[in-house]
């Protein structure tokens, strides 16, 4: 293919040299003929300009144009001859970069197979050892083994190591080599070097032609005999993602707190995007920092084996080998050396990447009792490990369920879960990666429901989904028209669609188009799932562990995922060990194959009704879900394996995953040894998902605390009083049924986790810096998070810059970007420098107060980096805890004004948004939760000795909207239409509870069917 591109810029190059002179000496025209006179030049200006004389012009600039175009043919020839880079001609730009494209376009496609095989591994190998640190600053190539030294010559030197750049617009592999190497010529070993290396984006520089914008190549480093030259007095870094200066220094200059030297070096110069450098916690991409270059800088530059490590309050990065190893002496060859091992890591260091997915270091499925160290945060990182993508966000989401079905008690009752139980809720939630998985769910489903069902030759077999390439969906025949914004990619065998993390989460309305689609894995660092249907029976084989664990992840996948599937489980054999979702059943192997025998015929009816062939057909153009039915056995017979193949026909309905070994089924996935696995018949190889029995129980003990409650959250033993003995307008409402002390409403202080009678202490920031006493009445930036969250003044914030502002605004003091980072990312390990872009992107987007004070001041680095947000910045929160405290202390009727104010503020339940989980795991939630169900019962009481039903009912009906479903307010209420003499009222709100709770599947406790039957049942008489 390289050399057709080769030939065809051959071809073009030739048109343009030969057949446009030619053209324009055949059918141009010369507007002036002859030498021109003094009088046509004064005619000139009231002349009449004839087609003639325009197309005259025309071949003019024709000509002007080829001429400019031949001297830039001319010099790029030359420079790439000489192996120079070609000097830039005036007025020529977008002329001679054609000139170049096609020099070089030609130049690779003629030398790329006369490269010699030595010289290739030669530079490739050399490319690759790692003696010394690269000569750009920034740039860390990761930790390799030194390669041994070449037999062929005692004198020779070692290379230095490979550095990283970004590939921008524009660049060619050509280009990349004379503005790195010196030498066009050299692209060979830039392509040699990184033809192997998945990109970020997943794909591998197969082509040297095609090289995209944002891949990160690894550079050879510049041949030593520059060494002896003069050291340059500028050194200059080259800003990558992920960037900040606090890291430019620390790894350019030895120390991350000279920061502001290379922010006072760079400030106002205009970078090659037209911006400049004003913010220090703002860099972009692309950028050009120089460097101080004093002795201190230079003195931690030239010591090679000197690696500095990651402060204590920073998550700490891969760690490098602290000693690089002696290259043997040159004066004689030597045999060469075994590479040296790494150092092992700290044991508190955190790793950059997440470890694999199912697998522990040594290859085998991780279980509880082989967790590294003994923290409990390493136990339960070991114990929870492939609990990932759609599985996770499937059981976060449950998760939630079963919270709102204990919230419905009422705040009060509400009980901190065990420590143990708490660390595996947040191991879950942490990785849930909600917005990714809702926004590919409802994405997909949208395709499907607007697909057109005569344009359909074949359906989906798989998915591939990640933050970095967005979605591609592979087809098991060629579809090349995608309908706008999906892009047909490989002559239509895949399309694809990029994601914006920075959107706002879509709301889950549509139900899966491809209801039995599963992750059985990850490739090339992205999630790999597979339509169960497109197939019908799928066998998996492979050391018994290994499977076993894998078919228990797709198991629960199906059954708790709403977001990619829509399934109903049958577990045979298997022993998923978690209770509580209610599509997961366990039969026997008769049982199952009956069962897929009544699902299979119920969908041939609706498939024959609407007179399409299978499933998917019936789907598309459709939003009508139709669920499937998917067995998951461990191990069955020869009887049952053919019986409950025989049941599920490709896209029927119904599927089966099976332990067996290939040549069964249509679809075989062999699981190996290494922890690889291999899809047949895509001929794919990924990395498979497993769930470890251990983490299973660990899940299903979480569930079983959720979903339980005791007898004082269910209400049970309450005192129920009958109140119609009680003449109105002087009613007297109990204390334990609606009626709560005015101070009761200090439960558990923010930030404070009560677990079991034991109170966790506050994060080491909050110890550091005490919270400051601020006065919320009024803020000039209101942060709401009574609802929605949302800041009304700045409607443009990111979905990060807006949960980084809530975050910090709720703190209400300084915070450590520890805690930031487990806020924004919920404990996945991202880089330092990412969390640094997030918070300058936020203080761009906040700006300044009214008094010009910046809503989020520069980050206080002495104390490894700390935020807080500026004092005029409030939250309704705190409003809302503010006016329930003064109302305690005023009048009657003063009271009730501050509490309808209060109650003004609550638009929804606190926190109503995907990305604040910290929000429960801090006590906010619960915080708030509180105050509405205080405020609401206070001002109930206050109306009520005021005789003012109006006002009890508005201030129920506003407590609802933040705390829906809550037993205590309904109870409120019921007593508040018993009081008004509205027996139809309550028997109304009682009905209203039950349908609620009948969504969470649950019912009304005791306590609150016992209150309604007896304010509805006859009066005793005295």
């Amino acid at each position: 293919m390289t050399r057709v591109r080769a030939l065809a810029a051959l071809a073009a190059l030739g048109g343009v040299l030969g057949g446009l002179p030619w053209a324009l000496a055949r059918f141009g025209q010369w507007p002036i003929t002859g030498v021109p006179t003094g009088e046509q030049f004064s005619n000139f200006r009231d002349s009449v300009v004839s087609d003639t004389a325009v197309f005259g012009v025309l071949t003019v600039a024709a000509w002007l144009v080829w001429a400019l175009f031949l001297l830039s043919f001319l010099v790029e020839v030359g420079a790439a001859l000489q192996g120079l880079q070609a000097p830039r001609l005036a007025f020529a730009g977008p002329v001679q970069r054609s000139a170049r494209l096609l020099v070089a376009t030609i130049f690779v496609g003629l030398t790329i197979h006369q490269s010699s095989p030595h010289a290739i591994a030669l530079s490739t190998t050399s490319a690759r050892v790692v003696t010394t640190p690269p000569d750009v600053v920034g740039e860390v190539s990761r930790p390799m083994p030194a390669a041994a030294p070449p037999q062929e010559s005692s004198s020779q030197t070692p290379a230095a190591a490979p550095v990283a750049i970004t590939v921008g617009p524009g660049d060619s592999a050509w280009s990349l080599a004379e503005a790195h190497l010196g030498d066009g010529m050299r692209w060979r070993e830039l392509w040699h070097l990184n033809r192997n290396i998945v990109q970020p984006d997943g794909r591998t520089w197969s082509d040297p032609q095609i090289v995209r914008t944002g891949w990160q190549l690894q550079v050879p480093g510049m041949p030593d005999r520059e060494q002896s030259a003069a050291p340059t007095t500028r050194e200059v870094h080259v800003v990558q993602r992920g960037d900040t200066l606090w890291d430019i220094a620390e790894d350019g200059l030895g120390d991350p707190r000279r920061y502001p030297e290379i922010f006072d070096l760079n400030a106002d110069d205009v970078q090659p995007d037209g911006h400049r450098l004003e913010d220090p916690d703002l860099i972009l991409p692309g950028w050009e920092l120089d460097l101080p270059t004093d002795p201190r800088a230079e003195a931690s530059l030239s010591t090679p084996s000197e690696t500095i490590g990651a402060e204590p309050d920073r998550p700490a990065f891969p760690t490098k080998p602290t000693s690089e190893p002696t290259p043997p002496p040159q004066t004689q060859p030597s045999a060469p050396a075994p590479a040296p091992a790494p150092a092992p890591a700290p044991a508190d260091s955190t790793p950059t990447e997440a470890p694999p997915t199912t697998l522990a270091s040594d290859g085998q499925p991780v279980s509880a009792d082989r967790s590294p160290g003994s923290s409990s945060s390493a136990a339960l990182a070991t114990t929870l490990a492939g609990v990932t993508g759609a599985l996770a966000v499937g059981l976060a989401l449950r998760i939630a369920l079963l919270r709102r079905r204990r919230s419905v008690r009422g705040a009060r009752r509400s009980r901190a879960l065990p420590q143990a139980l708490a660390e595996t809720e947040s191991a879950v939630v942490a990785a849930a990666d909600i917005p990714l998985v809702r926004w590919a769910g409802q994405e997909l489903a949208q395709l499907i429901a607007n697909l057109k069902r005569h344009r359909i030759t074949g359906g989906p077999v798989a998915v591939e989904i990640s933050e970095e390439a967005g979605i591609e969906l592979l087809w098991e025949t060629p579809a090349p028209d995608a309908p706008t914004p999906w892009q047909a990619a490989d002559g239509g065998w895949a399309w694809r669609l990029p994601y914006d993390p920075e959107a706002d989460v879509p709301a889950s309305e549509l139900s899966s188009g491809i209801p039995a689609l599963v992750t059985i894995g990850e490739r090339q660092g992205r999630q790999l799932l597979v339509d169960l249907e497109a197939y019908g029976a799928i066998t998996v084989d492979g050391p018994t562990d290994r499977v076993d664990a894998f078919l228990r992840s797709l198991a629960l996948e199906l059954a708790s995922d709403d977001e990619l599937a829509d399934a109903y489980v049958i577990d045979v054999g298997l022993g998923a060990a978690v209770e509580h979702l209610d599509r997961l059943t366990n039969a026997p192997p008769d049982a199952a194959a009956e069962a897929l025998d009544r699902a299979a015929a119920s969908v041939k009816e609706a498939l024959d009704a609407t007179r399409v062939s299978n499933t998917f057909e019936a789907r598309a153009g459709s939003t009508v879900p139709i669920e499937a039915t998917v067995v998951v056995a461990e191990s069955l017979d020869a009887d049952d394996t053919r019986r409950i193949f025989d049941c599920c026909a490709a896209r029927s309905g119904v599927a089966v995953v099976a332990a067996g070994s290939g040549g069964t089924a249509p679809c075989h996935i062999q699981i190996s040894e290494d922890g690889t696995a291999r899809l047949a018949p895509l001929d794919i190889e990924f990395r498979p998902v497993g769930v470890a029995s251990e983490t299973a129980q660990a899940i299903g003990q979480l569930f079983d605390a959720l979903a339980g409650e005791s007898d004082e959250e269910a209400g049970e033993g309450a005192e129920v009083v009958d109140l119609r003995r009680f003449e109105a307008p002087s009613p007297s409402i109990p204390s334990d049924n609606g009626r709560r002390s005015r101070t009761d409403h200090q439960s558990t202080p923010p930030n404070r986790s009560a677990v079991g009678d034991e109170v966790l202490a506050e994060p080491p920031s909050a110890e550091l810096f005490p919270e400051p006493a601020r006065d919320p009445a009024d803020p000039q930036l209101l942060v709401r998070v009574l609802g929605r969250p949302t800041v009304p003044d700045r409607p443009d914030l990111g979905r990060r810059e807006l949960v980084l502002t809530v975050y910090l605004a709720c703190r209400e003091g300084p915070v450590a970007t520890s805690a930031v980072q487990d806020a924004l990312w919920g404990g996945k390990p991202v880089e330092t420098k990412t969390v640094w872009n997030v918070v300058g992107a936020t203080r761009k987007a906040l700006g300044d107060l009214d008094d010009g004070t910046a809503v989020l001041p520069a980050a206080d680095r002495s104390h490894g980096g700390t935020l807080e947000i500026a004092p005029g910045v409030s939250t309704d929160l705190a409003l809302l805890r503010s006016l329930v405290e003064r109302a305690t202390q005023a009048s009657s009727s003063e009271a009730i004004d501050l509490l309808r104010t209060a109650l003004d503020l609550v638009n929804g339940p606190p926190f109503d948004a995907v990305g604040y989980d910290w929000a429960y795991r801090d006590q906010n939630v619960a915080e708030a939760s509180a105050l509405i169900e205080q405020a609401t019962e206070q001002l109930v009481d206050l109306a009520l000795d005021a005789t003012q039903i109006d006002v009890a009912r508005e201030a129920i009906v506003r407590g609802l909207r933040g705390l829906p479903g809550n037993e205590e307010l309904y109870r409120c209420r019921m007593r508040v239409e018993h009081h008004a003499g509205n027996l139809a009222g309550v028997t109304a709100a009682y009905e209203e509870l039950v349908t609620y709770l009948t969504d969470l599947e649950t019912e009304p406790s005791p306590a609150t069917t016992a209150l309604y039957q007896d304010l509805v049942r006859p009066a005793r008489r005295p």
